[in-house]
């Protein structure tokens, strides 16, 4: 049976963690980006991870919002709406807190290699 391969993915384009965690981890065809905080900047700094892994934007297949407020869902969709030609599926939570006291945190899980898009 062969290993499976486990890549960390870190790239000055974006911010560091403040904690022991990787900005990214490649299994196989995945990358799992580590939660990145405000709305603009998050996008910009899950793009230049994904970048780093190998993968883009229309290669995500999930992500993850958690807000501060649930009430800023429609703020948060305008500027969700440009992430991507193929929107992925997303779940979105209210958090009690979020690190640094931000208002919003997401994170996104993609693939690494070509695609193809079908409609089911």
């Amino acid at each position: 049976m062969a290993a499976v391969v486990r890549r960390i993915i870190s790239t000055a384009k974006a911010p560091t963690g403040f904690g022991p965690y990787s900005q990214a981890v490649v299994v196989d065809k995945t990358v799992y980006v580590a939660g990145q905080i405000e709305t603009k900047q998050s996008l910009r700094n899950i793009g230049a991870i994904l970048e780093a892994a190998g993968s883009g934007y229309d290669k995500v297949v999930r992500v993850m919002i958690l807000l501060d407020d649930i009430k800023n869902m429609p703020a948060i969709n305008e500027v969700y709406a440009t992430f991507s030609e193929t929107l992925p599926a997303r779940v979105t939570f209210q958090a009690a807190a979020l690190p640094m006291g931000a208002k919003i945190e997401v994170e996104a899980i993609g693939i690494v290699g070509e695609r193809a898009v079908t409609m089911a």
